[in-house]
């Protein structure tokens, strides 16, 4: 009985240790659970012409819903965009002082360059207009020291004040046919500008215009301008030949100083007044005629033009000019 009652206690015991691990294999981990592994996110990368617009490009919305464009970029070539945000643009803001900036080609359907564009912008070297711009404003082009190719577009009616200004590498410039102004200012310092074509529907030339193209050397005035404003042609000292229209009636202050090319001028007649300092500084001036219709000549409007002789007709206020000042003169 005794044995029995043994044998019986040790099955009992081999049963319970049997369930306490089974219930050890069942029982969950109740240790740190391993980290959620998060699902990659989908990776946006903008197209190519978003990313430029958003990198280089601002814009700003103009009352017809197109847009001015503007930059703030370093690159050296830039073809603008024809449209940006969806906005056709029509106007050239400010790309001013891009140092870096040697090439630009503005697209179809711009109409406009606004003010100081791509003032000083120093390393410019080629800019493309297209044919529907019809407006380049003041300074447009100011210092833009190494510019040597532009065409200008058929539309344009008139060239601002100081568009080209320092323009220092221009060599040549052909001026559209619709031009009728030239800006104050507008090719001033241009040193290397040798050959200007001027159309014949110009008929107002600003002040100091071409003032120092110092390798400028030859000028026809169309038929319809009426005045040489002042120092328009300030120390141009490569310009030898000058063609006046017979329209003209004034010749203004220092219009001809310091053109120490020149040797020979005829006046037209019809012009009334030659203003002071009108051609000093001409210093191979040899030959001069004055009409009888001038009335006033300036202070020293001769300074300096030691070998001059001027033609005058008999009795003309130019005769008493010349006698009064001591400057040689002939007849008719």
């Amino acid at each position: 009985m005794k044995k029995w009652l043994i044998a019986m206690l040790c099955l009992a015991m081999c049963l319970l240790c049997a369930c306490g691990n089974r219930d050890a294999e069942e029982k969950p981990d109740t240790g740190t659970p391993p980290a959620e592994t998060a699902a990659p996110e989908e990776e946006t990368t903008p197209a190519p012409t978003e990313q430029a617009e958003q990198k280089m490009y601002f814009s700003a919305l103009l009352e017809d819903g197109t847009v001015e464009i503007k930059y703030s970029g370093e690159d050296e070539t830039l073809d603008i965009p024809a449209s940006l945000n969806g906005r056709p643009v029509t106007r050239i803001g400010s790309f001013a002082m891009r140092k870096n900036l040697k090439s630009v080609t503005v697209p179809q359907g711009v109409t406009s360059v606004k003010s100081q564009a791509f003032y000083k912008c120093t390393a410019l070297e080629r800019v493309t207009l297209p044919d529907s711009v019809t407006d380049i404003e003041e300074s447009a082009f100011f210092d833009c020291a190494s510019l040597n190719a532009i065409e200008l577009p058929p539309g344009l009616t008139a060239l601002a004040d100081k568009v080209f200004y320092g323009c220092e590498s221009l060599v040549y410039l052909k001026i559209p046919e619709g031009v009728a102004s030239i800006g104050s200012q507008a090719f001033s310092n241009c040193k290397n500008l040798t050959v200007v074509t001027l159309p014949k529907q110009v008929n107002v030339i600003g002040d100091r215009a071409f003032s120092s193209c110092e390798r400028l050397m030859e000028i026809v005035i169309p038929e319809g301008v009426t005045a040489i404003e002042e120092h328009t042609f300030l120390r141009c000292g490569s310009l030898s030949a000058v063609t006046f229209p017979e329209t003209l009636t004034s010749i203004g202050e220092g219009a001809f100083d310091g053109c120490g090319s020149l040797t020979s001028v005829s006046i037209p007649e019809g012009v009334t007044f030659i203003g002071k300092t009108a051609f000093r500084g001409c210093a191979r001036l040899t030959s001069l005629t004055i009409p009888e219709s001038v009335t006033t000549i300036g202070a020293f409007a001769f300074d300096g033009c030691d070998k001059l002789t001027v033609t005058v007709s008999r009795g003309s206020y130019a005769e008493k000019y010349c006698k009064n000042n001591g400057i040689k003169f002939k007849y008719r």
